[in-house]
């Protein structure tokens, strides 16, 4: 199992490789190392427009969330939950980094995206379990996998950066 130092490297890498790859597109970006809640940088454009980007990272396995209330409703009664709807939107675009010795996966999408992956592997997860948690009825943890996110991979995905950007323009 993984030490918190572990895990603070891990999440330190992948804001800095996140962070060099929108330098290397022609943003500046600047991380702020965890101390910012919801988002862990700011890209700005060459005409000063900026957003935030919330970073997770991996070196293997997938991706875990320790409350799936973050993006979708949920309904606890009788010990049995139920996805009941989506929670509200975020205007935020999120970069998952897997780490990898033979080149890192970099998926970027933007929040609601990942509201709706986790939507539906929760509900799906729920629906066999006919709404009990197994190890623990009262916990929300959520897990996102690689597979399911295929169509955000980087490697076509960058220019969403600079869509999201190109719409600050006149005051959007």
């Amino acid at each position: 199992m993984a030490t918190g130092r572990e895990m603070q490297l891990t999440g330190r890498i992948g804001e800095y490789l996140v962070a060099a790859e929108l330098m290397k597109n022609g943003f500046f970006a600047t991380t702020f190392s965890g101390n910012v809640p919801d988002f862990d940088i700011v890209v700005i454009s060459k005409d000063f427009k900026g957003i935030p980007i919330q970073v997770k990272t991996i070196r293997k396995g997938d991706w875990q969330f320790s409350d799936a209330r973050k993006f979708i409703r949920i309904s606890f009664s009788g010990g049995k939950q139920k996805v009941v709807g989506k929670a509200k939107t975020k205007d935020l675009i999120v970069v998952l980094v897997k780490l990898d010795q033979d080149g890192d996966d970099f998926y970027v999408l933007e929040w609601k995206n990942l509201q709706d992956a986790i939507y539906k592997g929760y509900k799906e997860y729920l629906d066999r379990k006919k709404g009990v948690k197994t190890k623990n009825p009262e916990s929300y943890h959520c897990i996102i996998y690689p597979k399911d996110l295929i169509p955000y991979k980087a490697k076509g995905n960058w220019p969403l950066i600079e869509k999201k950007l190109k719409g600050k323009e006149g005051g959007k």
